[in-house]
């Protein structure tokens, strides 16, 4: 019938070198650009490119280490999806609050810089999801067609019972008697 069996997916809790720890400074320094751009005043901020290139650094240098500590804590990484999916989260939204924090150099930057991390890691569990839609439609469309299959059988094997008034059924068991 169906062609899609089961499989365990590969896991990969996280890489070394997230999106995230990229993308907080990506955007700060997007913003520098489009402030120096479009300032209508004599002096806009000027876009740190030594500030950038730390955060970035120390971004995924606190994204690796979170997960190399989780990962030690667990004695090794987890069978778990969601516990491993749990801790992707931590440790990205970890690399994104340093990577804000260190290009910003104030709290502010790093409660945006972990938020950056999270939206990066509900983005790649979406992607993921997507990936799997096409075996999901096929698993629905097997099931259909043995439904279907199973229905034709019992119609076509099944036989149905035959309806006999109760007088008669009562008549046929004395003379089997006899």
């Amino acid at each position: 019938m169906g062609g899609v069996t089961y499989q365990k997916p590969k896991y990969s809790p996280v890489s070394q070198a997230g999106v995230d720890d990229t993308i907080d400074p990506i955007v700060e320094g997007g913003k520098q650009l489009y402030k120096k751009f479009t300032a209508t005043g004599k002096n806009p901020i000027p876009l740190n490119l030594k500030a950038l290139g730390a955060g970035t650094a120390a971004g995924i240098v606190a994204e690796s280490a979170t997960q190399n500590i989780l990962d030690d804590l667990n004695g090794g990484r987890t069978d778990n999806p969601y516990i491993a999916n749990l801790q992707r989260l931590g440790s990205r939204m970890v690399g994104g609050a340093t990577s804000g924090g260190v290009y910003s150099g104030n709290p502010a930057g790093a409660i945006v810089g972990a938020i950056g991390g999270a939206a990066i890691d509900i983005g790649e569990n979406a992607i993921d999801l997507a990936k799997l839609t096409p075996e999901v439609l096929q698993l629905v469309k097997d099931k259909m067609n043995t439904n279907r299959i199973e229905s034709d059988m019992q119609k076509r094997f099944v036989k149905k019972p035959k309806f006999i008034p109760i007088r008669q059924a009562f008549r046929e068991a004395r003379e089997s008697k006899k």
